[in-house]
């Protein structure tokens, strides 16, 4: 796809830009506040899509059963945090058991060295 074919996707199709996501977002995260409505009078903020995000955000309010059930599931911000954190702490673990790996392999040359009565280069 070129530049060109691109700037005039973006130009035909504006609400799906980066822009537009953004406000959106910023939309639904405002959901549910308190703001000042017309003349003067505070009101309650409302976005259609908002209340779900908001649920999703702050874990939801969730029955027991129905928490129970996402969280079998996997479902939710809390359990996706779970799993990229036990995927960075197994990665860390692998990169750490290779590090000692090479140290003992390093460790076991220098002991055959000593034993030898030759000296350790390491």
């Amino acid at each position: 796809m070129s530049t060109e074919s691109k700037r005039r996707w973006r130009l035909r199709n504006p609400e799906r830009s980066r822009t537009a996501e953004a406000n959106r977002a910023a939309l639904r995260r405002k959901h549910g506040s308190v703001i000042e409505g017309a003349g003067g009078k505070l009101r309650v903020f409302w976005y259609p899509s908002g209340e779900s995000y908001q649920r999703y955000e702050n874990g939801g309010n969730y029955s027991p059963r129905e928490w129970a059930q996402r969280s079998m599931a996997g479902i939710g911000r809390s359990e996706s945090r779970q799993r990229a954190f036990m995927k960075r702490l197994r990665e860390r673990i692998a990169a750490n058991r290779a590090r000692v790996s090479v140290l003992s392999d390093a460790l076991a040359q220098m002991d055959g060295a000593r034993e030898r009565g030759g000296r350790a280069d390491g």
